[in-house]
């Protein structure tokens, strides 16, 4: 007769099951009644407590590959919106001007030499509101 924690336990269990129950017992944080009850529904494969487990099991993993994606749809929208706004702000509020070689436009940055040589450009030229030229 073996004793663990003041239970007696009958000799014949073999030493592997004794151990992988141990292992249970240690990994789970059970006690040995607890940790024999864990490893009886793992040895029981159609059993009902065997199925919830695995049903468990599944749901833990479904939920963490749908977060994974779920993170991942946000990070794409929120690259693509921002590309897209970014996009949508730069067509309609840069300064730019042609490149005098290739054609291609020019974007400045504000206040940077190439923005104020274009303010001094227009205010040169009499650039203003259409209103102000208008109550002219």
């Amino acid at each position: 007769m073996l004793t663990v924690k003041g239970k007696t336990i009958r000799a014949e269990i073999p030493r592997e099951l004794a151990l992988a129950i141990m292992r249970i017992e240690v990994e789970e944080d059970l006690d040995w009644v607890e940790a024999c009850r864990r490893a009886a529904m793992l040895i029981e494969r159609g059993g009902e407590e065997f199925e919830k487990a695995v049903r468990r099991e599944a749901q833990r993993i479904y939920n963490s590959r749908f977060m994974k994606q779920l993170n991942k749809a946000r990070d794409t929208i929120w690259e693509e919106g921002y590309e897209t706004g970014y996009e949508d702000g730069r067509r309609e509020y840069a300064i730019w001007y042609y490149c005098n070689v290739c054609g291609k436009p020019i974007y400045g940055r504000p206040n940077a030499e190439s923005h104020k040589a274009i303010i001094e450009y227009m205010r040169q030229h009499g650039w203003s509101h259409v209103a102000c030229h208008e109550s002219r």
